[in-house]
Protein backbone atom coordinates (compact mmCIF):
# COMPACT_ATOMS: atom_id res chain seq x y z
CA UNK A 1 0.00 0.00 0.00
CA UNK A 2 1.46 3.35 -0.96
CA UNK A 3 0.92 6.75 0.56
CA UNK A 4 -0.44 9.58 -1.53
CA UNK A 5 1.39 12.86 -1.17
CA UNK A 6 -0.33 16.14 -1.98
CA UNK A 7 0.63 17.75 -5.26
CA UNK A 8 1.21 21.11 -3.62
CA UNK A 9 3.37 21.85 -0.62
CA UNK A 10 1.63 23.36 2.37
CA UNK A 11 2.81 26.64 3.80
CA UNK A 12 0.90 26.00 7.00
CA UNK A 13 3.13 24.56 9.75
CA UNK A 14 0.14 22.94 11.49
CA UNK A 15 -0.85 21.08 8.33
CA UNK A 16 2.76 20.01 7.82
CA UNK A 17 2.90 18.72 11.40
CA UNK A 18 -0.33 16.74 11.01
CA UNK A 19 0.97 15.19 7.79
CA UNK A 20 4.28 14.26 9.43
CA UNK A 21 2.46 12.61 12.35
CA UNK A 22 0.19 10.74 9.94
CA UNK A 23 3.25 9.51 8.04
CA UNK A 24 4.97 8.28 11.24
CA UNK A 25 1.82 6.43 12.37
CA UNK A 26 1.44 4.86 8.93
CA UNK A 27 5.06 3.72 8.93
CA UNK A 28 4.73 2.34 12.47
CA UNK A 29 2.12 -0.12 11.18
CA UNK A 30 3.87 -0.91 7.90
CA UNK A 31 1.42 1.26 5.94
CA UNK A 32 -1.21 -1.38 6.72
CA UNK A 33 -4.55 0.09 7.77
CA UNK A 34 -5.66 -3.34 9.02
CA UNK A 35 -2.79 -3.44 11.52
CA UNK A 36 -3.61 0.10 12.67
CA UNK A 37 -7.26 -0.84 13.20
CA UNK A 38 -6.25 -3.95 15.12
CA UNK A 39 -4.07 -1.81 17.39
CA UNK A 40 -6.93 0.64 17.97
CA UNK A 41 -9.30 -2.21 18.85
CA UNK A 42 -6.76 -3.47 21.40
CA UNK A 43 -6.61 0.01 22.93
CA UNK A 44 -10.42 0.09 23.13
CA UNK A 45 -10.34 -3.19 25.07
CA UNK A 46 -7.68 -1.88 27.45
CA UNK A 47 -9.47 1.44 28.06
CA UNK A 48 -13.24 0.94 27.70
CA UNK A 49 -13.89 4.10 29.73
CA UNK A 50 -12.45 6.15 26.85
CA UNK A 51 -14.73 4.68 24.20
CA UNK A 52 -17.85 6.59 23.20
CA UNK A 53 -20.70 4.39 22.04
CA UNK A 54 -22.02 5.10 18.54
CA UNK A 55 -25.03 7.39 18.66
CA UNK A 56 -24.33 8.63 22.16
CA UNK A 57 -24.17 12.32 22.87
CA UNK A 58 -20.96 14.04 23.89
CA UNK A 59 -22.96 16.73 25.66
CA UNK A 60 -22.86 16.58 29.41
CA UNK A 61 -25.68 17.88 31.53
CA UNK A 62 -24.67 20.94 33.52
CA UNK A 63 -24.45 20.55 37.29
CA UNK A 64 -27.47 21.74 39.23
Amino acid sequence: MSTIEPETTSTDPLIDEVRAIRQRISEQFGNDVGKLCEHLRELEQQHPERVIAPGSSLKKTPPV
